[in-house]
C-alpha cells in the first residue's frame, strides 16, 4: 500500500509524531508513514512507500515514488537530497507536465556520482513564472537493488525543495 504526505515544502520535524505508523512485510520489515498535514500555502506530498523520519526528512527506495509539490514565488526550483548506500537511481522530473530533460537518457538525473551522505542542489525547474503556480513531480523510475546475498542499504533521501522566494 502506499502512503501520502502532504506538508509544507520544507519537511517539519513534528511530521512522525503527527503520522499514524504502520509495518509492511516485504522481504523485510519496512516503516510507512500514513499522515496529512495541511500547509498555509505551497504543500509537497510524497506518494508511495517511503519513511518519514524526526529531522523531516523522506527516505525511499521503491520504484514509482512520486514527490509532488506545488510551487509559486520562484523562476527556478531545486530539490536537496542524498543517498544511502552506492547503487545508482534515476529520476524523470515533470515541471507543469512536462519531463525535463537532463544528462542521463530518457530521465532528468542520476545519483550515480553522488557521494553517500551528502547533500545535494538537483535543479528541477527553470524558467518558470514567479507570479502563477507551478506543479512539480519527481518520480523515481528505477528499482530498488533486491535478491544480494548481503543487504545493504540502496535509498534516497529528499529533504526539501528550495528556491528563491519559494512559497
Amino acid at each position: 500500500q502506499a502512503s501520502l504526505v502532504q506538508v509544507p515544502l520544507k519537511l517539519k520535524r513534528s511530521l512522525v509524531g503527527r503520522c499514524r505508523i504502520g509495518l509492511a512485510m516485504n522481504m523485510r520489515v519496512a516503516i510507512l508513514a500514513s499522515c496529512f498535514i495541511v500547509a498555509a500555502t505551497s504543500t509537497l506530498r510524497v506518494i508511495g512507500r517511503h519513511r518519514a523520519w524526526p529531522d523531516g526528512h523522506v527516505d525511499f527506495d521503491h520504484p514509482g515514488v512520486k514527490v509532488v509539490a506545488r510551487v509559486t514565488g520562484a523562476a527556478n526550483a531545486s530539490a536537496i537530497m542524498s543517498k544511502v548506500g552506492s547503487v545508482q537511481n534515476i529520476f524523470v522530473v515533470y515541471c507543469d507536465g512536462v519531463a525535463q530533460l537532463g544528462s542521463v537518457p530518457n530521465a532528468t538525473f542520476s545519483t550515480k556520482l553522488w557521494a553517500e551522505g551528502d547533500k545535494r542542489s538537483v535543479p528541477l525547474c527553470s524558467g518558470l513564472d514567479a507570479n502563477a503556480q507551478h506543479d512539480i513531480v519527481i518520480f523515481k523510475s528505477t528499482e530498488a537493488k533486491w535478491g544480494q546475498i548481503k543487504p545493504t542499504p540502496n535509498h534516497v533521501s529528499f529533504h526539501e525543495i528550495v528556491g528563491p522566494g519559494i512559497r
